[in-house]
């Protein structure tokens, strides 16, 4: 382990490497349903949940959501791109807790929460990724089409607390 990696206890690893994986087979099990219809769907029953599910998928956007549900599912279980993917499913994770508050069943009141906590808590645990996201750079950074190709991913000016495209001015 190396200076920089933070010292995260067994216990802690073991139990967000289970969240990880228990959130991707949800988002994967939930993505590929839509599409393969080997579980009963689950248009909610109140008028406000049925009318806007139903106007997502005459819309389309329903198709998008479960296939971002899809990659999102398979980034989760293989461990790739784990911070951008829990960022792209946030959006979800949040229209999927709204609509369960909304249009309460006994089931969608732990399950539209739970979606939300679980994206919450592993988007906390990979927060170290999210932390350069927060920074203000200010006039050290520049257009990315001024700096050269082979400088844009450069782990030099990194280790020295530089931005990864360069000092540009």
């Amino acid at each position: 382990m190396s200076d920089t990696t933070p010292r995260v206890g067994l216990f802690a690893r073991y139990a967000i490497a289970f969240l990880r994986y228990f959130f991707g087979t949800h988002a994967l099990v939930s993505g590929l349903n839509y599409f393969l219809h080997f579980l009963p769907d689950r248009i909610p029953a109140d008028p406000r949940g049925h009318a806007f599910v139903t106007a997502m998928i005459a819309t389309g956007l329903f198709d998008v959501i479960k296939v971002v549900e899809v990659v999102v599912g398979i980034g989760l279980l293989t461990g790739r791109f784990v911070p951008l993917l829990l960022l792209a499913e946030l959006p979800i994770s949040i229209t999927i807790c709204g609509l369960a508050l909304q249009a309460p069943t006994p089931r969608s009141i732990i399950s539209g929460p739970r979606e939300l906590l679980l994206n919450l808590l592993l988007m906390v645990a990979y927060g170290q990724y999210y932390l350069p996201l927060l920074r203000s750079f200010g006039a050290e950074i520049g257009p990315l089409w001024r700096v050269p190709p082979r400088e844009w991913f450069s782990t030099a000016s990194r280790s020295q607390g530089a931005h990864p495209v360069g000092s540009v001015r």
